[in-house]
């Protein structure tokens, strides 16, 4: 009886924490909003959301990547801001 091949299979895990300003080194303070972190094998990317009624000061860059191996965050894609601007008050019309 012929046994069949068995193809190896990779396995890449993350997995989505949600994290605050202290598990994270530099980041700073966001007052109204909201960090949604994925951790991954060299980096933490991050989200930025404002609490409802709050809106960006300045638009934020779609993610923000800390890298662990320097210490340091990037703005995905690069060439955004650092670090994000805080969350204000909505204005009303």
């Amino acid at each position: 009886m012929k046994r069949p091949y068995v193809f190896g299979t990779l396995f890449l895990f993350c997995w989505a924490v949600e994290l605050t300003l202290g598990n994270l080194p530099k980041a700073p303070e966001l007052g109204n909003g909201n960090l949604s972190c994925i951790d991954v094998i060299w980096d933490t990317i991050c989200q930025v959301s404002c609490k409802e009624g709050f809106v960006p000061e300045k638009p934020h860059a779609k993610s923000y990547k800390y890298s662990k191996s320097t210490g340091t965050w990037t703005t995905l894609p690069e060439g955004g801001e650092f670090p994000w601007a805080p969350c204000v008050k909505r204005k009303s019309n």
